[in-house]
C-alpha cells in the first residue's frame, strides 16, 4: 500500500514539473502583456475599463487599415508556430466591424508580406477574445511565395492589430485591447 502511495505521489510531482517546465518554454512575448506598462505603441493608456488588472489600451480608430496597437519587441522565429490573442471591448455594440491581427517581418533583410487574420466582431460591448495561430514558413522570392528555409532569419518581427472594416455605425469607434497574448506552441507531429 505504501508503494503505490509513494508510486501516485512521484507521478503527481513529475506531472506538475512537466506543466512547470512547458509553461516556462512557452512564455508569453508581448513586451506588455496586461496592457498595463504603455509600452506599445499608437495607442493610450486607459485606467477606466480593464478585462483585468487596473488598465487597458484605448484605441480611437477614425479609419480602416491604420496600426492600433505595435509591438515591436516581440521575436519571432522562422518554421515556428504562434497562438496569438487579445481581449476586445468596444464603446457599444457595432455591426460587421473586423480588426486585423497581423505579424510582420523581414527574411535575411527583405520585406516579406504581412501574415494577417481577419476577426469580425461579435456585437456586444462585452469583452471578447480574439485567437488566431500563425507559422512563419512562406516568403517572397521575385514575387513567387516559396517555403521558407530553415536557415533563413527573421528581422524587424513586430505584432499589431489594425481596424480591417467599418462598423455599419461607421467610424470614429472606440475600442479597448487587454491581455494580448503570445505563445510558441509546439506543432501537431505530422500523421
Amino acid at each position: 500500500m505504501k508503494s503505490k502511495v509513494l508510486t501516485v505521489i512521484l507521478i503527481f510531482v513529475l506531472t506538475v514539473q512537466m506543466a512547470v517546465f512547458s509553461m516556462a518554454n512557452y512564455s508569453n512575448l508581448s513586451s506588455d502583456p496586461g496592457c498595463e506598462l504603455g509600452k506599445l505603441k499608437l495607442a493610450t493608456i486607459n485606467e477606466k475599463e480593464q478585462h483585468s488588472g487596473d488598465k487597458s489600451y484605448e484605441v480611437n480608430f477614425t479609419k480602416t487599415w491604420t496600426k492600433a496597437i505595435e509591438d515591436n519587441q516581440v521575436k519571432f522565429e522562422a518554421l515556428k508556430t504562434y497562438y496569438c490573442s487579445a481581449w476586445i471591448k468596444t464603446e457599444k455594440p457595432l455591426e460587421n466591424f473586423s480588426l486585423a491581427f497581423a505579424i510582420g517581418h523581414k527574411i535575411d533583410g527583405a520585406v516579406s508580406e504581412l501574415t494577417m487574420t481577419r476577426k469580425t466582431l461579435e456585437k456586444t460591448d462585452s469583452w471578447q477574445r480574439i485567437t488566431f495561430k500563425y507559422k512563419v514558413d512562406k516568403k517572397k522570392v521575385n514575387k513567387q511565395e516559396v517555403a521558407i528555409e530553415s536557415g533563413d532569419v527573421l528581422t524587424d518581427t513586430k505584432f499589431f492589430i489594425s481596424a480591417a472594416s467599418a462598423p455599419t455605425e461607421g467610424l470614429p469607434q472606440t475600442v479597448y485591447i487587454d491581455d494580448i497574448e503570445i505563445r510558441e506552441v509546439p506543432d501537431a507531429p505530422e500523421k
